[in-house]
C-alpha cells in the first residue's frame, strides 16, 4: 500500500481559486481464508501407510553393507508437508496471476509466513504432526514459515521405529553412504498433510563444472564476457547489479581472499560476497572447492555491486547440503535471484525429493525470487559421471536435472565459441588492462566436448545438458516459440550460455593463485561447465531486476513471450557470416548436438537433441543479448500517474464542481484499485473509490474517481 499526495488542480469559483489536492492510495488486497484441518483421526501408529518410490536407486543389495547403530544420528531430516488439491489448485492460478498484466496480483510478492498461512497446513494439523514426532523421540528443529517442511533430528533407531525403515550403510566405488533399505510408512492418519521425507540418505549431488585438459582458445575475463554478450551498455547506464541481491548456493568451503583478488585483479569493485553459514560450525567448513569460488566469483563478476549471499550448510547422514540451503534461502526471503550449480538427475531421486524442490521453488517463485539452475554437464545422459566416463552405454539411463527441471527456475544450458578461421575477427591481439580481448559476439554452437561415436577416447562426456522431464508437466508459458516439440512434459534448457571448459573456459583465482610470488607472478585457475553458465546468467537477471526496480518471480513467463516475439530468422548466433541483427534478444544457436560418446548418431545428424530453428533441446531459447533482454523487460510496479481535472463551476455563488482523479497505470501493472481523497489546503473534501479498465487507446490501465462539491472554497485563516 503506498500514498501518492502531490496532485493538484484549480478551479475559479466566484473569482478564487481553489486548490484541490488529491491522494491516491493503492491497496492490495492478499486473500485471507480460514484454513480447514485434514487430519480427522486419531494417530494410530499401528495403522500404516507406505510412501513409495522413497528408497534411492543406489541403496541396492550388492552395495548393502549393513544397517547402522542405533545410535547414529539422523540430523536435520526434512518432512514435506502436503498441500491440499484445493491449495494447489489456487497457488497455480496464484502464481499466474503474478505473472499477468491487469491482474490484482501482479507482482504481488508474498512473505514466507503470508505464503504459509495461505498455502499450508492449519495450525492444528501441523501441531498434531509435531507432537507425533516428538512423541516418537524426535527433536523438533524447525517448523517452516512457509510451511512446506518440517526439520527435525533424531538417530537411526528412531527412524526405524518410527517410519519403519532401517538406514543402511552402503559402498560405492570405494566411499561409503548412509541411506534407508526400504520405503518409509507414517500412520494413515497424517497422510492428508505429508507427502514424505525429502531424503534419508546422504548421496551427493554433482556440480557442474569440469576442465578437460588445457585451455585450447581464449580465457575468459568479466570483460571478454560484457562485450561478447552486450553487456557495457547496461554498466554505461549505470545497471551494475546495485540494491540487488544474489544467494548462491555452495556445495563446499569459500576462500574469500580468491574472490576478493578476482574481484581486484579484473577491475572490479571491491563488493565481497557475505558468507552465510547454516548449522555449520567453523571446524567443519572443510575443503575449498572449485565449485564454490567459481558461483560466488562470477555472479558478481556479471553484476558488480549487487550483494552476493554465499550459503553453506553441512551435509548430513540423511540431508545433503544444497537442500538445507534452499531451504535457508527460501525461509528468509534472502535474495532477489538465486544461482545453484548441482545435479540430481530424475531417475535417482525420490518422490518425496522431487515434491521438496518443486514445493520451494513454488513458494520461491510465488515470494518473488527467481531461481537459476544448471541443466548439466554430461549431456542427456544426467546421471552419468562426466568426471570418469569416457562414453555412455545401454545401462546409462536419458534423464534431465531434476534441480533444473521444475517450472518455477529458468534452467541454463552450454554452449560453444565457433570463430573458425577467422579468430581474429573476434579477438584482439593483446588484453585490455582488465585481462578482456574479445571485439565483439561470438558466433556459437551447442557446447559438447566429448568424443565423436567413432572418435577419440581420452575426453569425457561434457557437453551441455537438456532433454525432456517426466516428472513435471509441461507449463503454461513454454509455448508460442519456433522449434518447442509437442508433449506434455517440461523441457530444458530454458536459455544457454558459453560453457566449454576446453575452448574457452572462465577465469578464476583459487587456492590463492592469484596472490603473487616473490617475482610477482600468479596465475588463474579456470573451469567450464554449466555451473560457470548459470552464476554468469544468474548476474544477468540481477542486472535485470535492477532496471525494472522489482524482483521478477517466475521470469520464464516473460523469457518464452520475448521469445515468440522475436525474429528467428535474424537472430542466427551460429552463422559468422550473418551475425545476429542489433534487435535480437536472444541469439538462436542452430549448430551441433549434445549427444556424447557411445549415443547412437554421437557427432551426426542424426543423434537426438540437435540445434535448430528457435527453441531446441541442446541450447533453449539460445544465448542472450543482455542489454536488449533488459531493455525489453517490461518494469512492472512502477508508481502510477494521477491527474485531477475539474468541470467548469458556472460562476453563480454556491455553484458545483467536479473534480476526476484519473489514476493511470504504467506499463503492465494492473488496473489500479482503491481510493481517492480529495483535499483543499486546510479541508478534507472527501474520499471515492476508484474504478476503471484498459484504456483502448493506450493499453494502459486506468481507473477514475469523480467528487461533486458545492458552496464556498475553505479559506485558510491561519494568517
Amino acid at each position: 500500500m503506498f500514498n501518492l499526495n502531490i496532485i493538484t488542480t484549480n478551479t475559479h469559483r466566484l473569482g478564487i481559486v481553489c486548490t484541490v489536492v488529491a491522494a491516491f492510495m493503492l491497496t492490495c488486497f492478499a486473500q485471507t481464508t480460514s484454513i480447514p484441518s485434514r487430519i480427522t483421526q486419531a494417530v494410530d501408529n499401528n495403522d500404516r501407510v507406505a510412501l513409495p518410490g522413497n528408497t534411492h536407486h543406489l541403496a541396492r543389495l550388492e552395495f548393502d553393507r549393513g544397517p547402522a547403530p542405533d545410535s547414529s544420528p539422523a540430523d536435520r531430516v526434512l518432512l514435506v508437508l502436503r498441500r491440499s488439491s484445493a491449495q494447489q489448485a489456487e497457488l497455480n492460478a496464484f502464481l499466474d496471476e503474478q505473472q499477468t498484466g491487469g491482474s490484482l496480483n501482479f507482482h504481488h510478492w508474498l512473505t514466507p509466513q503470508q505464503f504459509g498461512e495461505r498455502f499450508g497446513p492449519s495450525n492444528q494439523d501441523l501441531e498434531t504432526v509435531t507432537q507425533w514426532l516428538k512423541s516418537r523421540g524426535f527433536h523438533i528443529e524447525h517448523i517452516a514459515a512457509g510451511r512446506t517442511v518440517i526439520e527435525f533430528s533424531g538417530n537411526a533407531g528412531q527412524v526405524r521405529d518410527t517410519f519403519h525403515t532401517e538406514i543402511h550403510r552402503y559402498q560405492i566405488n570405494g566411499e561409503n553412504y548412509w541411506a534407508n533399505a526400504s520405503d518409509p510408512e507414517i500412520p494413515i492418519a497424517l497422510a492428508p498433510v505429508i507427502i514424505g521425507i525429502a531424503t534419508l540418505h546422504n548421496f551427493p549431488s554433482k556440480p557442474a563444472h569440469n576442465v578437460n585438459g588445457s585451455p585450447q582458445v581464449h580465457e575468459l575475463s568479466p570483460s571478454d564476457v560484457a562485450t561478447i554478450y552486450n553487456l557495457t551498455p547496461l554498466y554505461e547506464a549505470g545497471i551494475d547489479g546495485s540494491r540487488t541481491s544474489i544467494a548462491v548456493i555452495g556445495d563446499g568451503n569459500l576462500n574469500l581472499q580468491d574472490v576478493i583478488d578476482f574481484r581486484k585483479l579484473f577491475g572490479l569493485p571491491y563488493n565481497p560476497p557475505e558468507i552465510i553459514l547454516n548449522g555449520v560450525q567453523p571446524g567443519q567448513l572443510g575443503a575449498v572447492t572449485k565449485e564454490a569460488v567459481l558461483d560466488a566469483s562470477w555472479t558478481g563478476a556479471i553484476a558488480p555491486n549487487a550483494a552476493i549471499k554465499f550459503v553453506l550448510s553441512t551435509s548430513t547422514n540423511t540431508t545433503n547440503t544444497q537442500d538445507l540451503s534452499e531451504e535457508y534461502i527460501v525461509e528468509n526471503n534472502l535474495a532477489d535471484v538465486v544461482s545453484e550449480s548441482l545435479v540430481n538427475c530424475e531417475h535417482e531421486v525420490t518422490a518425496a525429493h522431487a515434491a521438496e524442490l518443486a514445493q520451494f521453488r513454488e513458494q520461491a517463485a510465488a515470494q518473488g525470487m527467481t531461481f537459476v539452475v544448471s541443466t548439466g554437464d554430461s549431456g542427456p545422459y544426467g546421471c552419468a559421471n562426466f568426471d570418469t566416463a569416457k562414453t555412455v552405454t545401454n545401462s546409462d539411463v536419458v534423464s534431465v536435472n531434476a534441480r533444473a527441471s521444475s517450472p518455477y527456475v529458468i534452467a541454463v544450458g552450454g554452449t560453444q565459441f565457433d570463430e573458425g578461421s577467422s579468430a581474429q575477427n573476434y579477438w584482439a591481439e593483446r588484453d585490455n588492462a582488465v585481462y578482456g580481448s574479445a571485439l565483439r559476439y561470438v558466433p556459437e554452437h551447442v557446447w559438447n566436448d566429448s568424443c565423436p561415436e567413432s572418435g577419440c577416447t581420452n575426453s569425457n562426456i561434457r557437453a551441455g545438458s537438456g532433454g525432456s522431464s517426466t516428472i513435471f508437466e509441461r507449463p503454461s508459458w513454454q509455448i508460442g516459440v519456433p522449434g518447442i516439440p509437442s508433449g506434455s512434459y517440461r523441457l530444458i534448457p530454458d536459455v544457454s550460455m558459453t560453457a566449454s571448459g576446453d575452448h574457452d573456459p572462465y577465469m578464476i583465482c583459487l587456492n590463492a593463485s592469484c596472490q603473487p610470488d616473490n617475482q610477482g607472478h600468479f596465475q588463474f585457475a579456470v573451469a567450464g561447465g554449466t555451473s560457470a553458465s548459470t552464476p554468469a546468467f544468474a548476474g544477468i537477471m540481477a542486472l535485470v531486476v535492477q532496471r525494472a526496480h522489482s524482483r521478477l518471480g517466475n521470469a520464464n513467463y516473460v523469457l518464452y513471450k520475448l521469445a515468440a516475439a522475436e525474429d528467428y530468422s535474424q537472430c542466427n548466433g551460429s552463422d559468422a557470416g550473418n551475425p545476429p541483427a542489433s534487435n535480437c534478444i536472444f541469439n538462436d544457436i542452430t549448430l551441433g548436438s549434445n549427444a556424447v560418446s557411445g549415443e547412437p548418431g554421437a557427432g551426426t545428424s542424426t543423434a537426438k537433441f540437435q540445434a535448430g530453428f528457435g527453441y531446441d533441446l541442446a541450447t533453449g531459447l539460445g544465448s542472450v543479448n543482455a542489454a536488449n533482454l533488459a531493455t525489453a523487460w517490461v518494469s512492472p510496479r512502477s508508481i502510477p500517474t494521477v491527474s485531477l481535472s475539474a468541470s467548469s463551476p458556472g460562476g453563480q455563488p454556491g455553484a458545483s464542481a467536479t473534480f476526476t482523479a484519473t489514476v493511470t497505470a504504467n506499463m503492465q501493472m494492473p488496473v489500479p484499485g482503491g481510493t481517492v481523497t480529495f483535499f483543499t489546503v486546510v479541508t478534507k473534501l472527501g474520499t471515492q473509490r476508484v474504478t476503471g479498465g484498459v484504456n483502448s487507446q493506450t493499453g494502459f490501465a486506468e481507473a477514475t474517481a469523480a467528487l461533486t462539491v458545492s458552496g464556498e472554497c475553505p479559506v485558510d485563516r491561519r494568517n
